[in-house]
């Protein structure tokens, strides 16, 4: 270290980097004018080493691959990290759709979110997620197919000329006959 003169009492600070972790042996060594020595106590000293997280979450692709015009559909990747996944975020068509719902553990787990499509043919869907490091995991590209919503028809089918009759049980002759669309008696 630099030396510089001082007077009295001090205490001096300095600023040390060790490449690797381990237990290093210090000691400190202070001189005068008149070329006196003086050494410290020696000390030991332990550097524990800084443990980075480097490695990505891994993401599955997206399921189900179909899906209904304007209807809400939930969607789910599986997730798992070496440290722990800690938000994921769905993407339709590259736009994001929001912060997936996480469950299980952090490090091996569920991402799911419901989509409404206001569109048919094929969209890409893709699940990216992330850990407290700040890693980014994406999951592969998905194509989602969405089709017209089925219709059912609940209006009755009519004739001319007659109305609407129903019939479950004659009580004349004690049984039960059903009359459907035909003349009423």
């Amino acid at each position: 270290a630099d030396s510089e003169a001082l007077a009295g009492n001090v205490t001096a600070s300095v600023a040390v980097s060790f490449a690797t972790g381990g237990t290093y042996q210090l000691q400190t060594r202070c001189g005068d004018a008149a070329g006196n020595v003086g050494l410290g106590t020696m000390t030991a000293l332990t550097v524990n080493p800084v443990t980075v997280d480097v490695t990505a979450p891994a993401v599955d692709g997206i399921s189900p691959t179909y899906a209904q015009v304007n209807l809400s559909q939930s969607y789910s990747v599986a997730y798992s990290d070496n440290v722990g996944v800690t938000g994921c975020t769905l993407y339709v068509d590259g736009n994001s759709q929001g912060l997936m719902n996480l469950s299980g553990s952090a490090n091996n787990g569920t991402a799911n979110l419901s989509v409404n499509l206001s569109s048919m043919g094929n969209h890409t869907f893709q699940a990216r997620c992330h850990d407290a490091a700040g890693n980014l995991g994406s999951g592969t590209l998905t194509t989602v197919n969405a089709s017209a919503a089925a219709t059912v028809d609940l209006t009755p089918p009519t004739m001319p000329g007659y109305r609407e009759c129903l019939q479950l049980h004659d009580r004349h002759l004690g049984q039960w006959i059903a009359y459907l669309y035909a003349p009423c008696p």
